[in-house]
């Protein structure tokens, strides 16, 4: 089974943001299980329970008071669990200018698309079901909405 974790960004502006982003990972359930038991490692070491970019950043919840260099080696360490994986883990990604999405596609055509970050989901999903096409008819992938996952704080379908 293949799993991909992913998470949302956005300018801010969670209601109604300008820019929005859907990033994630993709790959089988032994590799998953690899970089969640090494990624668990680094967080046990500084202290934290699940990554949160936007926090890190902020330097606020578990991050409070960090230094900038104590925040560049942690995510340093976690970026080298990622890379160390090579080809075995696929990222994917789509953003828009959902400012742009509302003024330009109208209600119907928005209605059919869904609200800018489903459509940004939907893209990532089919960008998978393309990359799927490659694998033995065997493999599969699935997605539960609304799972939250403690590697990136982001969703997982399994």
């Amino acid at each position: 089974m293949f799993c991909f974790y992913c998470d949302e960004s956005y300018d801010g502006n969670a209601r109604q943001p300008d820019v929005l982003n859907i990033s994630g990972f993709f790959s089988d359930s032994d590799t998953w299980e690899e970089v969640e038991e090494q990624w668990g490692k680094v967080n046990d070491k500084y202290g934290v329970q699940c990554f949160h970019a936007v926090a890190l950043n902020h330097r606020n919840e578990e991050y409070q008071g960090w230094s900038k260099s104590k925040r560049d080696e942690y995510s340093g360490e976690l970026l080298a669990i990622i890379s160390a994986q090579k080809h075995r883990l696929v990222a994917y990604n789509c953003g828009m200018r959902a400012d742009a999405y509302r003024r330009i596609i109208n209600e119907e055509g928005q209605r059919k698309l869904g609200v800018p970050w489903f459509a940004c989901f939907k893209s990532c999903i089919a960008m998978i079901a393309k990359h799927m096409e490659t694998l033995p008819d065997s493999d599969g992938f699935s997605y539960a909405p609304g799972q939250r996952h403690s590697l990136f704080g982001g969703a997982r379908g399994d």
